[in-house]
């Protein structure tokens, strides 16, 4: 697992099969974190990976958010279906 890694906010960065490679940090409800680091600005920041489908109600399949730590709030500045 790579620590404090560099992360991209650009929406289509990471691909599916990028983000299924990579092992699960921390698994939640709807999203598992895959990646934690930081973004272009040095700010904390995490990627997730959507374990819900359209089949549950989900918007798209594969959905990836990219969250960054902003005055001590996390807030998704990115959110794309992951091809």
């Amino acid at each position: 697992m790579v620590e404090n890694e560099s992360i991209s906010t650009k929406p289509g960065h990471y691909t599916l099969k990028d983000l299924q490679s990579r092992p699960v940090i921390m698994s939640g409800q709807f999203y598992n974190n895959v990646i934690n680091g930081h973004d272009e600005h040095g700010r904390p920041a995490a990627v997730f990976l959507a374990r819900c489908g359209v089949a549950d109600g989900a918007k798209c399949d594969n959905e990836v958010s990219v969250d960054v730590l902003v005055n001590d709030s996390w807030q998704t500045v990115t959110k794309y279906e992951a091809k």
